[in-house]
């Protein structure tokens, strides 16, 4: 006989049910019970304990006193004893709806935490939204009366129209933006300065290997067989273009000067040249087009070609230097910077190309090419061989230089300025009084090219408001007037007035409409004609937009309340 706890045997099935309720136990091979733990149930009777024992090896359900049970039966291979568990089936459906009641709540909490989140960043985010809607739907209707309600309507299409306006405006704008944009890359160079966003949108590339900057004019009997017309599309022409067979770029740049254009040139090597070859190549390449697309056979000067964007105002200054030396070359000329040097015989004197580059530099107001250009001339004097007598000769020839620019420039009174005898026994006090006198004539001439400007443009204004009813008038005929260049116009009276050319005609034509449509009984066709338009539809339409109103509706409403102000165009409505 062997003994053994009955523990050891309940311990085995202790844990099997966990929290649930029901029973387990352990039978025997005749069906005896070895062994039983029951959790929150009642022991099973003989009948129901027999039946459990005859369950084969599974998992069943069976009813119990009315209550379905699920069981799970076991049958040992080792020793022929059955270990049986049972409980309640309503349980395992109790955890699933408990879980489902859990997960139902967990999601309700998510909504209604999430529905608020939304709220409240939806309330926050239709601040500037509503901001910008307010800011489209002013610009979009300046003129409109207050009285007048607002359209109802989506909200977005309103934005999505003010800011197709907006881009169709920048739009027209961007040859102009451009233009500046290269003119002013000119003047100060500084290219590795400039926002890589901005150049990409005006596309302009500025990664060539080498670059420099050309000048192109046409004489008198030229002008007078190309018109504007011809001449901006010759500009068009060249605003962008390629010579891949040279692997050159460039872009054309309108001068203020009338009948002149600049040109950036960048390349990139080509094996089967040297660098000053392909330089030749390309410029001649240039002029041959222009000669047979345009039949022109133009003036250009040339500056020096450089590794590096950032010197492009030198280039420009060099280019200009050869442009009036054209005189020397004659009709039809290329004049290369780099050859007005000096003269064989001048090889210890200042190169005269150095001079008309100082020169050229001090009257379009470049301190920073003209300080260069200084230094490299005071190179000159600080070579070995040259004798006292001869130094004192050449520092003459760079003073004369920058005082007979001076007075070009309508410098008269030089006598503080001038470097007095001591100044000349040294290089670094003469080269401090040159450097003086630069800056100067400089500053003079950046003062000059202000005052025309302004002086220009009050001239033109005056103009315009003698003229604005012509219905020719127009940003090409004003410039062809007063001989600048449509872009230089264009940029100048924006800067001056505040608002462009157009803008400022059709403030000038709404104007005189709405007086004559309160003052008088004219017809509508009549006056609309009167102040320069010839397409009446067209005017009624754009009327409309501005006011609000029809003509008609604006003559009925304003002319019966004399004490009423009529709304003034708001300029920035017109594109």
């Amino acid at each position: 006989m062997y003994l053994i706890r009955k523990s050891e045997l309940t311990g085995l099935i202790d844990t099997i049910l966990g929290n649930y309720e029901g029973s387990s136990y352990i039978f025997d091979n005749n069906g005896q019970v070895m062994a039983s733990n029951n959790n929150q149930e009642q022991p099973l009777q003989g009948s129901d304990l027999q039946k459990m024992f005859t369950l084969s090896t599974g998992i069943h359900s069976v009813d119990l006193g009315g209550v379905p049970h699920s069981v799970v039966s076991v049958k040992s291979d080792t020793n022929g004893w059955e270990y049986v568990t049972l409980m309640p089936s309503s349980q395992f459906l109790g955890s699933v709806l408990h879980l489902r009641s859990l997960m139902i709540l967990l999601l309700t909490v998510l909504v209604v935490v999430g529905t608020a989140a939304a709220l409240i960043l939806a309330r926050r985010q239709f601040h500037p939204i509503h901001d910008l809607l307010e800011f489209a739907d002013s610009k979009s209707k300046p003129g409109r009366p207050a009285a007048e309600p607002r359209k109802a309507g989506n909200e977005l299409d309103r934005i999505r129209t003010a800011l197709q306006e907006y881009s169709s405006r920048a739009d027209l704008q961007e040859p102009y933006a451009r233009n500046h944009f290269l003119l002013m890359l000119l003047k100060y160079g500084n290219a590795r300065s400039l926002v890589p966003q901005l150049l990409h949108s005006l596309e302009i590339d500025l990664t060539k290997a080498h670059y420099f900057a050309m000048v192109i004019g046409r004489d008198e009997e030229t002008k007078s067989r190309l018109d504007s017309h011809h001449w901006q599309a010759m500009i068009g022409r060249l605003a962008a273009a390629e010579i891949p067979d040279y692997g050159a770029c460039l872009y054309s740049v309108e001068l203020p000067k009338p009948g002149q254009i600049a040109l950036i040139v960048g390349f990139d090597k080509v094996d089967s040249w040297s660098g000053p070859d392909q330089f030749r190549r390309i410029v001649h390449r240039i002029h041959d087009d222009l000669l047979e697309r345009f039949r022109i056979d133009p003036v250009i000067g040339v500056g020096t070609y450089y590794n590096d964007p950032d010197q492009l105002n030198q280039s420009f200054i060099e280019a200009c230097s050869a442009f009036e030396s054209r005189m020397f070359a004659g009709h039809g000329s290329i004049t290369f910077f780099e050859k007005l040097s000096q003269t064989p015989e001048e090889t210890s004197w200042v190169p005269k190309n150095e001079l008309l580059k100082l020169s050229q530099s001090l009257k379009q107001g470049s301190y920073e090419v003209a300080a260069q250009t200084i230094g490299e001339a005071m190179n000159v004097l600080r070579g070995p061989d040259l004798t006292v007598e001869m130094k004192r000769c050449i520092s003459f020839d760079i003073l004369n230089a920058i005082l007979r620019t001076g007075m070009e420039m309508g410098v008269r009174d030089w006598t503080p300025d001038i470097p007095g005898s001591d100044a000349f026994n040294s290089l670094q006090e003469l080269e401090r009084h040159f450097l003086s006198l630069a800056s100067r004539i400089c500053e003079l001439a950046l003062q000059n090219e202000r005052k025309e400007e302004h002086s220009l443009m009050d001239r033109i204004i005056a103009y315009i408001d003698s003229n604005y009813m012509d219905h020719a008038l127009s940003l090409e005929a004003i410039s062809c007037k007063y001989s600048i260049s449509v872009s230089y116009f264009s940029r100048s009276f924006k800067d001056q007035m505040g608002i462009n050319f157009v803008q400022y005609i059709w403030q000038k034509r709404m104007m005189a409409v709405m007086n004559d449509l309160t003052s008088t009984n004219d017809p509508l066709k009549d006056i609309i004609q009167r102040v320069g338009y010839l397409d009446t539809p067209n005017f009624i339409r754009k009327f409309k937009k501005e006011t609000g109103l029809t003509p008609g509706q604006y003559r009925k409403l304003y002319s019966q309340a004399e004490s009423t102000d009529p709304p003034m165009p708001d300029s920035a409505g017109v594109g």
